[in-house]
């Protein structure tokens, strides 16, 4: 369900069936993940953008190395000449 809009929905959906609560409690558990989501996407995407500049500090690559070996770099043209 990640990368759904909404699709924590289902899970939290499940977890109120499976543990027994009253369907009543559901609004308040998808009231907490909505407030939880943001900030997890976040931290997620921060997270993929650092590792893979560690990664390629480690590997000992340039923006101009990975701009070369396809002409794009994350999906933009590369305009370094």
């Amino acid at each position: 369900m990640a990368g759904t809009p909404g699709g924590c929905f289902l899970g939290e959906l499940l977890i109120v069936v499976l543990y027994g609560f009253s369907i009543e409690a559901l609004p308040i558990i998808s009231m907490v993940g909505t407030l939880v989501d943001p900030p997890a996407t976040m931290v997620n995407a921060v997270g993929d953008n650092v590792s893979s500049m560690l990664v390629s500090r480690i590997r000992g690559e340039t923006l101009a190395a990975r701009c070369s070996l396809n002409g794009t770099f994350m999906g933009l043209v590369c305009l370094i000449g």
